[in-house]
């Protein structure tokens, strides 16, 4: 789970060889195909996810790079 602000939280799943991002309450998930080890991308609308990560290499949490500009969100657990 991730959250962009208080109360705007996006939750990331695996499934298959897909990652999926779904942002809630919203109960659609956009399927993200990899593009590299951090870079995901959602081939139906050319958006895309780029994990970030900490020293130790854990991921911390990631950008939405989208047509209304770049989100931020935090890893929550």
């Amino acid at each position: 789970t991730y959250e962009y602000a208080p109360g705007r939280e996006a939750v990331i799943t695996f499934e298959g060889d897909l990652l999926f991002l779904r942002e809630l309450p919203n109960p659609l998930k956009l399927p993200l195909a990899p593009s590299s080890e951090t870079d995901f991308v959602a081939r139906a609308i050319g958006e895309h996810v780029e994990f970030l990560r900490d020293a130790q290499g854990a991921i911390t949490g990631f950008i939405y790079h989208g047509e209304r500009g770049d989100r931020r969100a935090v890893r929550k657990r």
